[in-house]
Formats: structure tokens, sequence, C-alpha cells
């Protein structure tokens, strides 16, 4: 889905997680006020999504094209939505965003990216606009230290913006097990400032 209205007062593009936009991704639109004035990107089709777990999710999100969809969507979003000055991004979606960013020589959006797990696939590129990267303690099957290496080097070229907490990936989707309050209400408050 991409909910969007050309001409609009639209300014904030987001792009969910495997979940879609699910009751936990409208909660946190509602949470940090900034419903009215955002697109909402999601690798589905339907309006909403209600899984019962992370695994069926993922079968639904490899099911509508994987990544490489999902990349068609946001950047059929960020070009069809000119307005747009802030872009935000979970899990697949910010590994979409940062990809499609890398690709687009605009400098006047800023980017924050809450553990782009897929970004490890493309470290050979990064956006020329301001970027906030927000990654887990860990992820499985790669070595996170490393990415977050990489990504430290090419922040001296860049407006790059590199952090690690201590939650796991997930925290701010209240239907993941990872989900954590003390993260999702402390990032809440950032978006909140951020993107209002």
């Amino acid at each position: 889905m991409a909910s969007s209205l050309n001409g609009s007062k639209k300014t904030v593009l987001i792009a969910s997680d495997i979940y879609g936009i699910s009751d936990a991704f409208l909660s946190l639109l509602g949470e940090t006020g900034v419903s009215d004035i955002t697109i909402c990107v999601s690798p589905f089709q339907q309006d909403q999504s209600h899984f019962e777990n992370e695994q069926q999710a993922y079968q639904c999100f490899q099911d509508y094209g994987d990544i490489d969809a999902y990349i068609l969507k946001v950047s059929d979003a960020l070009q069809s939505n000119i307005g747009i000055k802030q872009v935000v991004g979970f899990s697949a979606g910010a590994a979409a965003i940062y990809h499609v960013m890398s690709h687009l020589s605009k400098n006047d959006i800023q980017l924050t990216l809450f553990y782009p797990r897929q970004i490890r696939h493309f470290l050979n590129k990064h956006p020329s606009c301001p970027c906030h990267i927000i990654f887990p303690e860990s992820e499985p099957n790669f070595s996170l230290p490393d990415i977050i290496q990489v990504l430290k080097q090419q922040a001296a070229l860049s407006e790059l913006k590199v952090e690690q907490n201590a939650y796991q990936h997930g925290f701010m989707n209240k239907d993941s097990k990872a989900f954590n309050a003390t993260a999702y209400n402390h990032y809440c408050q950032m978006l909140k400032v951020l993107l209002t």
C-alpha cells in the first residue's frame, strides 16, 4: 500500500516492516502524532494486515516479491510525493529506503531508519541526504559490528549517523516478540519531535 495525495500537505513517508499496516503500526502513527501528514508504504496491497506471527508475515512478504518489490514501491511513493521531507523506515522498509535514497540525488530529505537488517546487501551505496540508522544490539546470521564499521567509515563521506542500542530487532513493533516498551516510548518521543 502506498497511500498518497499528490499536492497535499503530506511531508512524512513511513515504510513499515514485514507486518505491513497493522494495528501496531497505526498505533505508532497515533502516538507520534503524524497520522495527518504521513504517507504510509507497506509491502502489501491491502490497506491493513494481520498476521499471527513473524513467520506468517515473512512468508507473505516473500510472496509479494520480497525486498526487490518493496524497493520499487518505496521508490514510486517517493517520486510521486514531492513534498516529502522526512522518511522513516522499519526493518525491510528501512532497508528499501536506504537503497532507494542511495540512487536519488535528493539531499533535502532526512532519513530515520530502524534496524535495517537487509542494508548489509547495499553497503556499496549511501544516501546523499542526512541519515540516522538505529541498529539493535545484535542480528542473527551476520556480524552487525562489521556492518556498523563499514557504515561508520562511509559516515565521513556523507551525513550518516549510526546508533546501536541494547534492544532486539523489532523493538518498535508491538506485534514483535522483541517489542520493548522502554525503547518504543523513547523513540516515539524522538520521532514526535523530529516529525511534527
